[in-house]
């Protein structure tokens, strides 16, 4: 199943949405990412739920990559795509970069963790997981929030790998809006 939510973004939506068979839910205001991405999960059904923006900045290819930890292998509950591992990508602006990895390294020292790429917006969850998820946040602090308290639901749930969330090189697609 697709769920998509758009937060009255300006990109592409509501003009592509009905060539393709998904859920499509919109927003008629701006909400923000957090809200966007909780009403999606709102309704997701699966064993495996998967963010990804809608304007494919990353490749869906990418998450054959991450699958296994979950599914075949079971050494994790949650992955994250990293731009920063292993796989040529284009290159951030500056200043995202910085705040980006500023806002990695503060978490990894809160949350005992090591994470390079906080911020991706690829991110995939057992449903296990994200059901015991009480997210609030609106806009994009709803990226620390979600991580946060996935990582306390896998630390207490009986992760496997010893680290609560894992990690999987991903390629970044260029896109026009930074």
């Amino acid at each position: 199943m697709i769920v998509a939510a758009n937060s009255a973004s300006p990109r592409r939506g509501r003009e592509a949405a009905p060539a393709f068979s998904f859920i499509v839910v919109f927003h008629e205001r701006n909400r923000g990412k957090g809200a966007a991405v909780r009403s999606g999960f709102e309704c997701v059904s699966g064993a495996v739920i998967v963010i990804q923006d809608a304007d494919l900045e990353y490749d869906p290819n990418d998450w054959s990559l991450m699958l296994p930890l979950i599914v075949d292998r079971g050494v994790a509950d949650v992955v994250y795509g990293s731009r920063f591992y292993g796989r040529p990508h284009r290159s951030l602006y500056y200043h995202h970069y910085i705040g980006n990895r500023i806002i990695s390294i503060i978490f990894n020292i809160l949350y005992d963790q090591m994470l390079s790429d906080i911020e991706v917006c690829y991110k995939m969850f057992t449903a296990e997981v994200l059901n015991k998820l009480v997210l609030s946040s609106e806009g994009f602090g709803f990226e620390v929030e979600i991580s946060a308290q996935s990582h306390v639901q896998d630390v207490g749930a009986s992760m496997k790998s010893g680290s609560a969330i894992s990690v999987g090189p991903m390629k970044k697609v260029k896109r026009s809006i930074g």
